[in-house]
């Protein structure tokens, strides 16, 4: 155990140490942040979130049948409200916002024909943008997210059929299984929460890679460089020091990716009201990316938490196997780039609609559910090659 703690202060240096901060505060304040706070807080995203979190206060989990007539109740207030925004805006608005009635806006519904021309005037303009932004609290968006709730509620299997374009046998029963399920096809849940969470994830991915990279890759270069191996090898303990630099590689890798994945991820949780609907199905019932198999969103979380965590796990122990053999630092990042670059691939493939419809690696293969499974062999293949590598010098030395 000495020997284990010994390589793992080796490796948590201060500059590479620093370096893997500085990339993780980098890609927090901007790609990742962008998930975090601009798509949750500050676009229609948000009213979005608020309107299926009213439903599911009301309604529960889903979405009933012999609930449609309040659900159509609460659209009709929704385009009330609108109507009598739009009489009132003239005493409401701001002085530098632009006025319904200079565009000839009376109510909702002559909104709706302006939105519709195609040569509007430069009043028309600024009038048309009024209940797209902020101003007015998105609500055409609002509007718009209601009636495609009660559009699609009623043609769920034309709606799933359209979206898969031209579909296979195994995607054709797999909708009809959706539309047969009014726990699945009736689920309260806003759809772009499950993309946000899975493209979340894929920039979560990167960057823990990225980090880990930059701490692992250099550890064994400046070991070879040093000479220190050379010292070891003539005891028995030394001869098994490669063992102990990968053990202590592995629980860096571990740390960073299972640490980065639960602080950001709770704040992916927190931003995305992940709370209110952890139990529900992860499809929703206005439609949106169609599952392969039947699974709550929490459940979609944390698979997708735990992926991401295997592909830092894989990355870390590529890492170190490559660089084990490179002779300096040089030969290390010639490596190490197109380490990167591959990895960075991979978990985008996998990670993007992973367990949905769409995914690259499903649809390639035909076996749905296998971005998981690719991730734990890609991390089996990683050990194995360490694994390999270690027995190869220890006999290669004993010999």
């Amino acid at each position: 155990m000495r020997i284990f703690w010994q390589e793992l202060r080796k490796i948590w240096r201060p500059a590479p140490l620093l370096a893997a901060l500085a990339i993780l505060l980098l890609f927090g304040r901007t790609v990742i942040d962008y998930y975090l706070h601009t798509l949750p807080e500050q676009s229609e995203h948000s009213i979005a979130l608020e309107i299926y979190g009213a439903l599911r206060e009301r309604f529960g989990g889903t979405l009933d049948p012999e609930e449609l007539p309040a659900a159509e109740k609460l659209y009709e207030q929704e385009l009330a409200d609108i109507d009598r925004m739009i009489r009132e805006w003239e005493q409401t608005r701001h002085p530098s916002w632009a006025s319904f009635s200079a565009a000839g806006v009376t109510d909702y519904k002559s909104y709706c024909a302006l939105l519709e021309k195609t040569d509007r005037t430069p009043e028309e303009e600024e009038a048309a943008a009024l209940l797209l932004d902020s101003r007015s609290s998105y609500a055409h968006y609002r509007v718009q997210l209601m009636r495609g709730i009660l559009e699609r509620y009623e043609f769920e299997t034309a709606a799933l059929e359209d979206d898969i374009g031209a579909a296979t046998q195994k995607a054709l029963a797999r909708c009809a299984e959706i539309a047969e399920d009014p726990k699945i096809i009736h689920s309260i849940l806003h759809g772009y929460s499950i993309q946000a969470a899975n493209r979340f994830a894929v920039q979560l991915a990167l960057t823990i890679q990225l980090a880990v990279m930059l701490l692992l890759s250099p550890f064994p270069v400046r070991e070879r460089l040093a000479r220190i191996a050379q010292e070891q090898w003539p005891t028995r303990t030394g001869r098994r020091v490669l063992q102990y630099q990968f053990a202590a590689a592995l629980a860096t890798a571990a740390l960073i990716s299972v640490t980065v994945t639960a602080v950001l991820g709770w704040r992916f949780y927190a931003a995305w009201d992940a709370g209110l609907y952890w139990d529900h199905i992860a499809y929703s019932v206005a439609g949106g990316p169609i599952p392969w198999f039947t699974m709550t969103y929490g459940q979609y979380l944390l698979l997708l938490g735990g992926t991401v965590v295997c592909l830092g796990l894989a990355t870390g122990a590529l890492a170190f196997f490559l660089s084990r053999f490179s002779a300096n630092y040089i030969a290390m990042l010639l490596k190490a780039l197109p380490l990167y670059l591959v990895m960075t691939f991979t978990a985008e493939k996998l990670l993007t609609d992973m367990l949905y419809f769409g995914n690259a690696l499903s649809d390639r293969t035909g076996i749905p559910g296998i971005e998981p499974a690719a991730a734990a062999a890609l991390l089996a293949v990683s050990l194995a090659l360490n694994a390999a590598a270690a027995r190869r010098e220890l006999h290669r030395e004993q010999r």
